[in-house]
């Protein structure tokens, strides 16, 4: 086995209740590389990482660390082989601090009582080894989306992961925290450590990846390295197909005595001079980066505000 390979995993099987989930799933990564995990809802992207991480067994199949053959069937037996995993859901504590998030439950004690200074001298090391912008003593409920992110990173970092599994990372970010947390996964890629970075954003992973692995019915169906990604490949490799654009060609019978009109809505110091019409028989869309005031127009329409 190469030496450059962090985690391969082969002949991965599952079942549920007889229905097979994963099929022969054969994954490598590489050691500091950002490696891509895309595919359809149902093609087996979350079976598979709850594999690697000890939430689920595998019923057949071999997983090797560093080329070493290792059997994770719990997540400590996932932590033991450097593999931490970031879900959607944070699992901070909003009231504690950044020290005291990153040390739940694998808290340093001295003598019996809590050490709380070594315990903020490794968080310090840390924040200065990758250049985070956190103050070790913040409260985590004063701190936005991005940073946030960057605890769930130091927690990851705190217990030595060589592999960090990231899953949709980037869906209760802006544009901005995204661009951040995209420069965080550069500099953790050019220090050494490995991401698998799971997306549906196809911009995200071909901005961010070295590689991607593309799933479908369970089965990895191509790897693709960066040069060769473009969206109608890993479209037809996701869904089976080409994917043809067709035209529209019906006619929508609009009923403008039926409308919604908006003149000139303001609200607070978030929404300034929004005008618009919504007829009825056509579906109006309303789109805008996270804290552009979608929400606050509708609660203003509907009477909330």
């Amino acid at each position: 086995m190469e030496n450059n390979i962090l985690l391969h995993a082969t002949g991965i099987n599952k079942q549920f209740s007889g229905v097979p989930v994963l099929k022969d799933v054969e994954l490598s990564i590489n050691k500091g590389e950002v490696h891509a995990l895309m595919g359809e809802n149902g093609a087996g992207k979350s079976t598979l990482i709850k594999i690697i991480t000890g939430v689920y067994t595998k019923d057949s199949g071999q997983i090797f660390i560093e080329g070493k053959p290792v059997e994770i069937n719990s997540r400590q037996d996932a932590r033991n082989c450097g593999i931490s995993v970031i879900y959607q859901e944070l699992s901070l504590i909003p009231a504690l601090t950044v020290v005291e998030n990153i040390f739940l439950g694998q808290e340093i004690k001295r003598r019996g009582f809590l050490d709380k200074k070594e315990m903020r001298r490794r968080v310090k090391e840390l924040i200065d080894k990758y250049e985070f912008d956190i103050n070790p003593d913040t409260v985590v409920q004063s701190l936005g989306m991005a940073k946030r992110q960057l605890i769930e990173i130091l927690k990851a970092l705190s217990m030595d992961a060589k592999l960090i599994i990231m899953d949709e990372p980037t869906s209760a970010l802006s544009a901005a925290e995204s661009e951040k947390l995209f420069e965080t996964i550069r500099g953790l890629r050019d220090k050494g450590t490995s991401i698998l970075y799971i997306s549906h954003r196809l911009e995200e992973v071909y901005k961010l990846s070295d590689r991607l692995t593309v799933m479908r019915d369970g089965e990895i169906v191509g790897v693709l390295t960066k040069e060769e990604i473009t969206p109608a490949k890993v479209m037809r490799m996701m869904i089976g197909r080409e994917v043809k654009q067709i035209k529209d060609t019906s006619k929508k019978k609009i009923f403008k005595d039926n409308v919604l009109e908006v003149k000139n809505l303001a609200f607070k110091n978030i929404l300034k001079d929004v005008s618009f019409k919504a007829y009825g028989g056509e579906i109006l869309g309303i789109g805008g980066l996270v804290g552009s005031g979608r929400t606050e127009l509708i609660r203003c329409i509907y009477g909330a505000e």
